[in-house]
């Protein structure tokens, strides 16, 4: 075993709990299906469903020629993807950039696991609290993929899937790093979303993006104020970004809690808004999907593999069904799986721990319709 890594520096106790922070996880979710949507696109191309204009238009502006997007489509459609036991098991790492400036590796904000059934087409989630400690380690979970940089920095991903791995005793068939950077992305490509604001706040003390943290201590130079006021509102991705990221209102819109709402609610939206005819069908929006997803993601999804994906979840057809779920925590359940020792036990930092390995593994392994060992 590798010599335990540092501790990670003391977090305040969270306001929320798991099961809402679950939901939150949806994110990745919609992220998920932007792929599905530009891999259906290719898929149509194949039976000449996109009339010759719109095919022409998205192999101008992505570049891809004709032979090399049919060679693409055909590659993936032909293609079976990693799975394991009719199950495709992806863990899912959020980033967030504006939490950790600098030159420092990104901790991972959100992680999930997403298990796949292929046959029914039902998608399960199971968030992972980013506090729970690795014991092999010495670490929170959330550290782990920033530490993938130094052990294997050709293929960071590598530590943090393996760990994941062995903790859960779960085939992984796929990681997939996202950030907030993609949400963006994705959101000014579809041009905006239309939000339900449900309560007015103001954050006094957002962080600029465009600062050195590592030099600047000015409050006025690191932090501006964003107000949002109650009621539907069109965001483009920055205005998006300030809503899903504001965490410092004096009310209870400042909880994590309710952050982890504001993003719920943002994501369904562009999740609405991706799965359209009219999103499906525009080929300048699939262009840009299509070439973002290639120049960011491929690499931890190939293009062929989320085409055959996509395939598979096409023959599952109106059976596409979301299950969001979390572990159990002791003792609010006299039966969970994890708890959080008094920080006196753990120098000041705030965590989870696995009460026992065995029924932890099992309890996983039954949510995400696994057969435990």
């Amino acid at each position: 075993m590798s010599d335990p890594l540092p501790l990670p520096e003391p977090a305040e106790q969270p306001e929320f709990s798991w099961k809402i922070l679950g939901i939150l996880f949806l994110k990745t979710t919609a992220l998920s299906f932007v792929f599905v949507a530009v891999l259906l696109f290719l898929t149509t191309l194949i039976v000449g469903v996109v009339a010759e204009r719109k095919l022409t238009t998205f192999q101008t502006l992505t570049g891809v020629s004709r032979s090399e997007l049919f060679s693409l489509a055909k590659e993936g459609w032909r293609a079976t993807p990693r799975q394991t036991d009719g199950s495709i098991t992806i863990l899912l790492l959020g980033t967030d950039s504006l939490e950790t400036r600098g030159d420092t590796p990104p901790l991972t904000d959100t992680m999930l696991l997403a298990s796949i059934n292929i046959h029914s087409g039902e998608t399960t989630l199971l968030s992972l609290p980013r506090d729970l400690w690795s014991s092999a380690y010495q670490t929170k979970i959330n550290a782990l993929y920033a530490y993938g940089f130094e052990k294997t920095p050709t293929e960071p991903t590598r530590f943090v899937t393996d760990t994941i791995a062995e903790m859960t005793q779960l085939p992984i068939n796929y990681t997939v790093v996202l950030s907030m950077e993609d949400v963006a992305t994705i959101i000014d490509a579809i041009g905006g979303v239309r939000v339900d604001i449900p309560t007015s706040f103001t954050d006094a003390e957002f962080p600029k993006s465009d600062v050195d943290v590592t030099t600047e201590t000015d409050p006025e130079v690191l932090y501006k104020t964003v107000s949002f006021a109650r009621g539907q509102e069109l965001m483009n991705g920055s205005r998006a970004l300030e809503y899903m990221r504001s965490r410092h209102s004096q009310d209870e819109n400042g909880s994590d809690g309710s952050r982890a709402l504001r993003q719920q609610l943002v994501l369904q939206s562009m999740l609405s808004s991706l799965l359209t005819t009219k999103t499906m069908t525009n080929p300048e929006t699939l262009a840009q999907l299509f070439t973002y997803y290639q120049d960011h993601l491929a690499e931890y999804l190939p293009m062929t593999d989320g085409i055959a994906i996509a395939r598979l979840l096409r023959d599952a057809d109106d059976d596409l069904s979301f299950e969001s779920t979390s572990l159990s925590i002791f003792p609010d359940d006299s039966s969970g799986v994890i708890f959080h020792p008094p920080t006196t036990q753990t120098e000041g930092v705030w965590i989870y721990e696995v009460r026992d390995t065995q029924t932890f593994r099992q309890e996983i392994a039954r949510l995400l319709g696994n057969t435990a060992e």
